[in-house]
């Protein structure tokens, strides 16, 4: 029995006016990121051109950190303050409670004992579910102004009383570090994920082979698909790059470096990163007009193409 559960005076029979019910079932953590990372597609999604290239990108990333980063829950079980009461909990096969004899407890009153501990941090983390639970119950609620966690337990006498209040402060620090444990490895990938998409729509914007490169996204130069440095290829990269796949029906336009480069750009603004040819050749559109193409073809129509992006 810790000191901080016997309560002192000053909480003694401090009421909890809130219903409890139990704590870390509402949803799969998993599930709730997934949803976080929805919200953050679409935002990322909603951003102008105009503000990606005005905007310094390191500027963009931290304003979408500041709103989709999750703060994991720290508590601070040194200040957490005890209350006590007594609840009327009488047997369903009893009749109803009769006065009782001076000096004693009335028969059927239960030990409630109740925690309130201040902790910073997401309040909704209270009701994710982590995805190894240890199964014990935890009962109790969130309040707010200032932020603390209340834990209730309710039995026959003070000791079991606490003896529960200890059970459930190790289930929820066990719960809390599984918690902590999903959304600060989401907290550590999301930078990353939020400047790969952002690199991506500005390298497309911009032509800028560093960006475009580094993510496998084609660009198109103003002017055609020679190159800018001496001169360019010449006429023999052209021919090697116009058309691939012959033999095709007559009339039938070949592929060339802007149709690939064109089509390339429309598969990836329809694909959600990471972008891979498995990903996104679902959504590629081929020359009959068809979305939808394997794999392999789409690997080997980037592969003919790729001398264009240098």
């Amino acid at each position: 029995m810790t000191p901080r559960h016997i309560p002192d005076d000053e909480h003694r029979d401090r009421p909890v006016t809130k219903p409890v019910h139990p704590l870390f079932t509402d949803v799969l953590t998993s599930e709730a990121l997934d949803r976080q990372r929805q919200k953050l597609a679409a935002a990322l999604d909603g951003l102008s051109d105009d503000a990606l290239l005005s905007r310094d990108l390191d500027e963009l990333v931290t304003e979408q950190l500041d709103t989709f980063h999750i703060e994991p829950v720290t508590i601070d079980w040194a200040a957490a303050a005890t209350g006590a009461g007594t609840v009327a909990c009488p047997p369903l096969d009893r009749a109803p409670l009769t006065t009782p004899a001076p000096g004693s407890d009335p028969p059927g009153r239960h030990i409630k004992l109740s925690i309130e501990v201040p902790f910073v941090g997401a309040p909704g983390l209270f009701g994710f579910r982590p995805s190894a639970s240890t199964g014990d119950p935890a009962l109790g609620f969130v309040a707010s102004d200032p932020p603390r966690l209340i834990l209730v337990a309710v039995a026959p006498d003070l000791a079991s009383a606490v003896a529960d209040l200890e059970r459930q402060e190790a289930t929820i620090a066990a719960l809390v570090s599984a918690v902590n444990k999903e959304v600060e490895g989401f907290d550590a990938a999301l930078p990353g994920e939020i400047r790969q998409v952002l690199s991506a729509r500005i390298g497309l914007l911009t032509g800028d082979a560093s960006l475009s490169d580094a993510l496998a996204v084609p660009y198109a130069r103003a002017g055609g698909t020679g190159s800018a440095k001496g001169g360019g290829r010449g006429p023999s990269q052209a021919a090697r790059g116009s058309r691939i796949d012959p033999p095709r029906p007559r009339g039938r336009p070949g592929w060339t470096a802007p149709r690939f480069q064109t089509a390339w750009r429309k598969a990836v603004a329809a694909t959600p990163p990471p972008w891979t040819y498995a990903r996104l050749a679902p959504n590629f559109q081929a020359l009959d007009g068809q979305v939808g193409v394997s794999p392999e073809h789409l690997r080997h129509l980037r592969s003919t193409f790729r001398h264009t992006e240098e």
